[in-house]
């Protein structure tokens, strides 16, 4: 029979196992608008994009960019990039920060991908444009494994089935609920404590 410590460590376990599984968040007012690039006297170029309220740390303080996948239709490419808010049309609704997500890249992941782009680790930052093909995008901290995953399908040179999720602690000033530990699992540890005490205060 096995000793209660090793049950509660058992427990433990699949606990962590269980709220990493479910740690992935939604980002925010995902919306379908435009990356506005090139302005200049004649005008400016506009790409249809797809980005959220979730923002990085930028190139100084209090600068923050947005990550976004955009179609580029001149040159049928699939990029990943980040730009701040006045880089698009319309505006963020909102700003959910990350901190520092330097790392990032981007993938063809196929027709009929059914993944949430956890496994996509490519480092390329566009990708050719094919019809119908699932797109994942990603930007990271290597040294604390924070994640934003971007996934969006390519259709008629537009973006949909879009989801943006994140693992990401967000910055003080931008709450956001943290898993709590299910009912079952509480109970299960308070009765194997309580078992626990009773086998050492037997012995």
């Amino acid at each position: 029979m096995l000793k209660p410590r090793v049950f509660i460590l058992a427990l433990f376990a699949m606990f962590s196992t269980s709220a990493w599984a479910q740690d992935l968040r939604v980002c925010p007012n995902v919306q379908v608008g435009e990356y506005v690039y090139g302005v200049s006297s004649v005008g400016a170029g506009l790409a249809p994009a797809v980005y959220g309220d979730c923002a990085i740390d930028g190139y100084s303080a209090e600068i923050y960019l947005y990550p976004a996948l955009y179609f580029d239709v001149g040159l049928n490419t699939v990029r990943v990039a980040a730009h701040p808010a006045v880089s698009l049309n319309p505006a963020p609704a909102g700003i959910l920060k990350l901190g520092v997500l330097s790392d990032f890249g981007l993938a063809n992941v196929g027709v009929n991908y059914a993944g949430n782009c956890e496994e996509v680790t490519a480092t390329e930052s566009f990708a050719a444009g094919e019809e119908g093909a699932t797109y994942c995008g990603w930007y990271a901290n290597d040294g604390s494994g924070s994640r934003l995953l971007l996934k969006a399908t390519l259709v008629n040179s537009a973006f949909s089935n879009v989801t943006f999720a994140y693992n990401v602690l967000p910055s003080a000033g931008d709450a956001t609920p943290v898993p709590a530990m299910p009912i079952y699992l509480l109970l299960a540890l308070s009765a194997l404590l309580a078992l626990f005490g009773f086998s050492r205060a037997s012995k």
